[in-house]
């Protein structure tokens, strides 16, 4: 199997796991795209990989991980995005199997999607939240009961 061939089963897997968040219970997406992260990411780690793009991958993830904590506008998942797509076309490189381009395009799609969903998974765990402490601050408690106080 060639570094695109792997690299494209990558990204489709990460799609299809994606397409399974948004729609759970529907088996075959999951499935399917765990098994091409499992085969594209074993094919991947026995080909060349520069350090720089494993320390780029690692910052591109932090950075994903920081959109969903703090959701600044996007600005995190911006730059996770860049930095999984410099990572990918800095191993497609040291590969030299995988055109630029391809690697590009795949790491903008997936960091984009990835970036996207953690946005949305961000603000909605903030409106939750919201919720919950609305909630319990016009629930009576025992001394307001007892007081009357407001």
């Amino acid at each position: 199997m060639s570094g695109a061939a792997a690299l494209a089963l990558v990204t489709c897997g990460g799609l299809l796991i994606a397409v399974e968040c948004n729609r759970p219970g529907s088996i075959f997406p999951g499935a399917l795209g765990l098994l091409g992260l499992l085969v594209g990411g074993h094919r991947m780690l026995h080909l060349a990989s520069p350090a720089s793009a494993l320390w780029a991958a690692g910052f591109s993830m932090a950075a994903l991980l920081l959109q969903w904590r703090r959701t600044l506008a996007g600005l995190p998942g911006l730059l996770g995005t860049v930095l999984l797509t410099a990572a990918l076309v800095a191993w497609g490189r040291a590969a030299g199997a995988v055109p630029a381009w391809f690697a590009a395009l795949c790491g903008v799609s997936l960091g984009g999607l990835a970036a996207v969903m953690l946005l949305v998974a961000g603000h909605a765990r903030l409106a939750k939240q919201g919720i919950r402490q609305a909630a319990a601050s016009t629930q009576p408690t025992a001394v307001r009961e007892r007081w009357g106080v407001d």
